[in-house]
């Protein structure tokens, strides 16, 4: 068992070829995190040292002297080719993750009304048995659609609360999205179905973690409180 130690970023030979086993292994960075006690920029921070570097033998910033950091064996080109992606929707609340749905091809506001009706509301149904819930989307065109509108307007499970506009950062779902990618750093599909294979099984990592969803979730009280104290302009989030 390694120590609880989470401020580290040099760490011995075990910890470090620890990260990359789990890595390798498909693991989430917060997964890797928590099951070695070590922070979550420090596994970051192994984990690009070993993609671009290849290996974690020596330990930060002690493999090379400025003179001789372009020299052809120390350079490495990363891969940009073969990527592959696959859209997805999803939904979470402060009681914890929703479901993940893959959108076939583009969204479009009919694909959108049919994960709104056959997702998102049974799934809400089944945790929040008669209850009236708040629920937010950013303003993307297709969520502003008319019959969209009419959809929330005419079902009483939800309320429809107001978004800024510019405000898709700001959406708290934007955060798990972010830690998706983190963790496909390693990961090099050969197909769009791998991909979203791929995004279950770290979903399926997040999902029990309820304090990262209520956090999450709180997290939107300070979010707007820096946005009406900034006028309503950029934060930080």
């Amino acid at each position: 068992m390694f120590r609880a130690d989470r401020g580290r970023k040099h760490l011995n030979d075990k910890e470090r070829g620890a990260i990359i086993a789990y890595s390798n292994d498909g693991k989430s960075v917060r997964f890797i995190s928590d099951r070695l006690g070590i922070g979550v920029g420090t596994v970051s921070l192994w984990q690009t040292r070993y993609r671009d570097m290849g290996d974690v033998t020596r330990q930060l910033g002690s493999d090379r002297t400025s003179a001789a950091r372009f020299d052809n064996n120390h350079v490495q080109v990363k891969d940009r080719s073969g990527r592959k992606s696959v859209p997805v929707w999803a939904w979470f609340s402060a009681s914890g993750a929703g479901h993940f749905v893959r959108i076939d091809g583009k969204l479009t506001t009919e694909k959108y009304l049919e994960i709104l009706g056959n997702t998102l509301l049974p799934s809400v149904q089944i945790r929040f048995p008669g209850m009236r819930i708040p629920f937010i989307q950013d303003k993307s065109p297709i969520h502003g659609a008319n019959i969209i509108k009419y959809w929330f307007e005419n079902n009483p499970h939800f309320d429809l609360l107001p978004w800024p506009a510019k405000g898709a950062d700001l959406y708290p779902i934007e955060n798990v999205w972010g830690y998706m990618v983190k963790d496909c750093e390693f990961f090099r599909p050969r197909t769009a179905d791998e991909v979203f294979d791929r995004v279950n099984s770290i979903g399926d990592g997040y999902h029990p973690n309820a304090t990262y969803w209520r956090k999450l979730s709180y997290s939107m009280i300070s979010r707007l409180r820096l946005v009406v104290e900034n006028d309503g302009h950029w934060t930080k989030y």
